[in-house]
């Protein structure tokens, strides 16, 4: 045998076998290509034609009419049909085709288009280009470059650009894709390396490939460019300033140092301690904060949130009656004081009578008014006599277009001394006003991470819209229940307590359900009670029950002996028809949900009271377990209102509301809202008057004062009372 002869055959089957092995391994690969440009041609074709669904999404946004296409592409026989149904087939015209043949996406877009000129007034659906970042695992949501959509099932493609007709944060349908670079503005690049970006952007992770780059950063702000569904630049921005802020709107804010400057259209704030996340800027805590701001381009273009929020000061936007402004604001301090707008300081004698026009007059910069210490700043009239008590802290004073506006800055200790007395009378028993301290230390903690009054450089106000501040002197007996309790506030799983409280009860506390809000698990500590010792199980939301409770007087409650606690009112509506709807349409407004307009026919809702004519009735239509009216009926010649949340419905009462008859025979003449929602209501149709009978001070939520008032004569400490009135709390400190 010839071993060099079967060396050589073998070497040769070898080299055969590989060749073949290679053939089909490229094969394989052609295979591949080839059925991925199929299927990317044929989602290219499928684009073309439109979707049944998205046609059904279109046409309810524009007309509000709802469709039930059969199939899945849109046909020519189904637009006559559609286009008969919404009344148009005599205005819009297109080319006809065979009846079965599918839409062609350009063809119908122009179609829609003419649909919407016609029946979209209100321009609800507007059109965008979005990049898809990706889509939730039910294909219900969108994640896009400007924040997540709605979108029933519409198939894109991840790190595409679309154009999309758009309702309302929900996609209705796509008009095209666009081939051009996508942009992810002001996201937070976690890390960039082995190509791979790891990315925060409006609150979601990503992890997106890069194209071909060495470059390796982390922890920086930028704008991410994709190409070919893959970041193809990153433009970082690094120019940073640090400040406290001191107001904010939708489209500037004002850093302590550097005056107002323009926000980005996109401008996110990031957690960087402790848990990494993606805020808003509603989470920045005015003055109390140390916080970066990421600037390029004259804009902030993101924040960071470099540590907690250090609760030293609040600020108080003081009211003009129940104005934010002031034509003129007259100022003084009982010890010397300056006055720093800018950079520019001045110093000024105590009792020295200072303007706001002349301090500040038409500048949009800021002037801080600040009293040597131990001082008081006071504002006055013209002459220089005191309009106010002394407000310890400072002023700052600045203009706004409406007028000026004035916001104190004060210790948030000092700020509880001046809620303290203004909200409970100082002979209350001392366990009751160290309960109150606590209440609304929590109450104010609260309000002062929300902010809402951002625009004014304030937290809070000093009405009862937040809680009355600094219209009594606090005495020693206050001032002792405030420093027994420093820095003490209520914890429910953790998290500081909006501890809400009113005057008086009717017996029984009520729930977030009387405010139209659901209790959850947020609000799980504030649940409805009896204020005495024995919980009974009598069901107040029937009308023979509660009309039974309330007729008759409770000794056993603790605050049950309380001039409120039970009291009659006379209601007269005659010529009140146009107060009541005043009131109605701006509740409305505040909150569509709390007030449902209908004509006679009740599935026939409105969204004015126009045509309905003058008020022939009210009454309750449901009431809650505590007692309180849940929903309000008031019927019209011509339609009916159903009204929602305590506050609305004693506020449109009150509207016809006369006089009040407290339990121990005091008159009061001069109310324009009832006092409790907790009442009954016994209309005459042939006097166009009414009487309730009912029970309670204020909105009947969390703690009673005179209830704790009563607790606390009874030998109850201030933590029994707080634990009695709110379930599952702690109190603990807050520094």
């Amino acid at each position: 045998m010839d071993l060099n002869k079967v060396g050589k055959r073998e070497k040769m089957r070898g080299h055969k076998k590989r060749w073949r092995r290679l053939i089909a391994l490229c094969f394989i690969v052609l295979m591949g290509i080839g059925i991925y440009l199929f299927q990317s041609k044929k989602m290219e074709r499928d684009n073309e034609k439109v979707v049944c669904l998205e046609v059904e999404n279109e046409i309810e946004a524009a007309v509000g009419v709802q469709l039930d296409l059969k199939g899945y592409y849109f046909t020519y026989s189904q637009l006559e049909e559609v286009l008969e149904q919404i009344h148009l087939q005599d205005y819009i015209t297109y080319k006809t085709e065979y009846g079965m043949k599918k839409i062609r996406r350009k063809n119908w877009n122009d179609i829609y288009r003419n649909i919407l000129d016609y029946m979209d007034s209100e321009n609800k659906v507007t059109e965008r280009e979005l990049m898809v970042l990706g889509v939730d695992k039910d294909e219900t949501s969108l994640y896009t470059n400007e924040g997540t959509f709605k979108s029933n099932g519409i198939k894109v493609e991840e790190l595409k650009t679309y154009h999309f007709f758009v309702s309302n944060k929900k996609i209705l349908g796509m008009v095209e894709e666009k081939e051009k670079k996508g942009i992810l503005s002001n996201v937070y690049l976690k890390s960039f390396e082995n190509q791979k970006a790891e990315v925060l952007f409006d609150g979601r992770e990503y992890s997106f490939a890069t194209e071909n780059s060495k470059a390796k950063m982390k922890n920086v702000i930028c704008d991410l460019v994709f190409q070919n569904q893959k970041i193809c630049e990153v433009r970082k921005k690094e120019e940073m300033i640090t400040g406290n802020l001191i107001t904010m709107d939708k489209k500037e804010i004002e850093i302590e140092g550097y005056g107002k400057i323009p926000l980005a259209d996109r401008t996110p704030a990031y957690q960087v301690y402790g848990t990494f996340e993606e805020k808003s800027l509603d989470d920045i805590v005015l003055g109390n904060m140390n916080v970066q701001y990421v600037v390029g381009e004259g804009k902030v273009q993101a924040v960071l949130l470099k540590e907690p929020a250090n609760i030293e000061n609040i600020r108080v936007l003081l009211l003009n009656g129940t104005s934010c402004y002031y034509e003129e604001i007259y100022l003084t301090a009982d010890k010397d004081f300056t006055s720093k707008k800018g950079k520019k300081k001045k110093k000024h004698k105590k009792g020295e009578i200072l303007s706001a026009s002349g301090l500040v007059g038409d500048s949009d910069q800021s002037c801080v008014i600040k009293s040597k210490t131990g001082g008081k700043l006071y504002l006055t009239k013209e002459d220089g006599s005191y309009l106010t008590l002394g407000y310890s802290g400072n002023f700052e004073i600045r203009k706004m277009d409406e007028g000026y506006t004035v916001v104190n800055e004060v210790s948030f200790e000092d700020y509880i001394c001046g809620v303290l007395p203004s909200e409970m009378p100082e002979k209350f028993d001392s366990e009751a006003l160290k309960a109150q301290a606590i209440c609304a230390r929590s109450y104010a903690y609260m309000r002062l991470m929300k902010s809402s009054y951002a625009a004014f450089g304030a937290h809070v106000d000093d009405s009862t819209n937040y809680q009355v501040y600094n219209k009594n002197e606090i005495g020693e007996k206050g001032r002792k229940a405030v420093e027994d309790t420093i820095g003490l506030v209520l914890k429910y799983k953790g998290n500081v307590a909006e501890a809400y409280y009113h005057s008086t009860s009717c017996g029984h506390t009520g729930t977030m359900e009387d405010w139209n809000q659901k209790s959850g698990t947020t609000y799980g500590y504030l649940k409805g009670i009896w204020v005495k010792e024995k919980q009974e199980k009598l069901d107040l939301s029937t009308e023979e029950n509660f009309q039974n409770y309330i007729s008759e007087s409770d000794p056993d409650c603790y605050d049950g002996d309380t001039p409120y606690f039970r009291w009659k009112a006379s209601l007269d509506f005659n010529g009140k028809d146009e107060a009541i709807r005043t009131i109605l349409m701006g509740a409305k407004k505040s909150n569509g949900k709390s007030v449902i307009f209908y004509t006679n026919k009740k599935k026939d809702k409105k969204s004015t009271l126009k045509g309905f004519g003058a008020v022939t009735g009210v009454k309750v239509e449901k009431r809650g377990a505590s007692g309180a009216i849940r929903t309000l009926r008031i019927d019209f010649e011509n339609g009916m209102a159903f009204v929602k949340n305590e506050y609305n419905i004693r506020k449109v009462l009150g509207a016809a509301l006369t006089e009040i008859v407290c339990q121990d025979g005091s008159k009061k003449n001069n109310m324009t809202i009832l006092p409790s929602a907790y009442c009954t209501l016994h209309y005459d149709s042939s006097l166009k008057k009414a009487t309730a009978s009912g029970g309670g001070l204020g909105h009947g939520i969390g703690m009673s004062q005179y209830g704790a008032d009563g607790m606390a004569r009874a030998g109850h400490t201030y933590d029994e009372i707080l634990k009695f009135f709110y379930s599952d709390i702690q109190i603990e400190g807050i520094y």
